[in-house]
């Protein structure tokens, strides 16, 4: 049923975190993915699927991706040469319209 389950980060390591979901009836959680920076997720409508802050390859900036719990990924964002990240993904009240940050520098 939509809104039974919630996602959360877990540190592994320094830089490493878990994506997980668990149900709230159940007793331990699904790993949706491995994140390589701790970041905000939202659920998109339906509620299979989340956008994450992730890098697509190690020398580019996290862009936006839409994952679900088989693994599949759809970037979302692309980030220009010279921006730091996408990240701290939000949807609107009505749920169609997604906002971000785009960090340009360090300050």
């Amino acid at each position: 049923a939509k809104g039974d389950r919630i996602a959360f980060l877990r540190e592994e390591l320094p830089s490493q975190f878990a994506l997980l979901v668990q149900g709230v009836n159940e007793s331990s959680p699904q790993r949706w993915a491995t994140l390589d920076r701790r970041d905000r997720v939202a659920w998109l409508p339906g509620d299979q699927h989340l956008i994450v802050s992730l890098r697509v390859n190690p020398s580019s900036p996290a862009a936006l991706m839409r994952i679900d719990a088989n693994g599949g990924r759809t970037v979302i964002t692309s980030p220009p040469k010279g921006v730091l990240h996408d990240g701290a993904p939000a949807l609107s009240p009505d749920r169609r319209t997604l906002a971000f940050i785009r960090a340009t520098d360090l300050s």
